[in-house]
């Protein structure tokens, strides 16, 4: 393969990477409203807490806040550190991860996710993200990329939800 169409196709990877990183930014909020177990992972959260989800620095990176309450909200400032990161090491690695080819765990145990904070925290933000998986992916896909998938109640009524939700602005953050 040519030098390149490999760099053609990182790049490929790379805004790949970018856009699930802008889905996933909109989707947790509104997934704590629809999923009660992921609502109180959220809640191990305090105010101010900070989660970064990416590549590898300079890579793209997904950064949520804790309000405190229960809620996880994006945000745009990169400069301040993050309580929590969750990072992967290549672009390849969370191209597998993100095409949902294997699940978290399965990153983890190979040594492409690397986790840096309270363990207890990333268990809950991990949680969190298959809660969110479970209702944006179908069943074939979910299943691959979450470890114990359970068919939460009224399935289908929440992702049309979620769904719509994501095609409106994002909730903003209470104050």
């Amino acid at each position: 393969m040519s030098r390149t169409l490999r760099i053609r196709i990182k790049r490929c990877r790379i805004l790949y990477i970018r856009l699930l990183l802008c889905i996933l930014g909109r989707a947790v909020p509104r997934t704590l409203y629809l999923s009660r177990e992921a609502g109180e992972e959220a809640r191990n959260f305090p105010e101010g807490y900070r989660i970064l989800l990416g590549l590898r620095a300079p890579g793209p990176a997904l950064i949520l806040e804790s309000d405190g309450l229960g809620q996880l909200y994006p945000v745009s400032d990169k400069e301040n550190s993050a309580d929590l990161e969750i990072r992967l090491k290549s672009a390849e690695a969370a191209f597998r991860l993100f095409t949902f080819r294997e699940s978290t765990a399965v990153s983890e145990a190979g040594g492409r996710l690397i986790a840096a904070g309270n363990l207890a925290k990333v268990l809950s933000f991990i949680r969190i993200i298959d809660a969110v998986e479970i209702l944006l992916l179908p069943r074939v896909l979910a299943r691959r990329a979450v470890k114990l998938w359970r068919k939460p109640d009224r399935l289908i009524l929440k992702r049309m939800v979620l769904y719509a939700s994501l095609l409106f602005p994002a909730a903003k953050r209470r104050a």
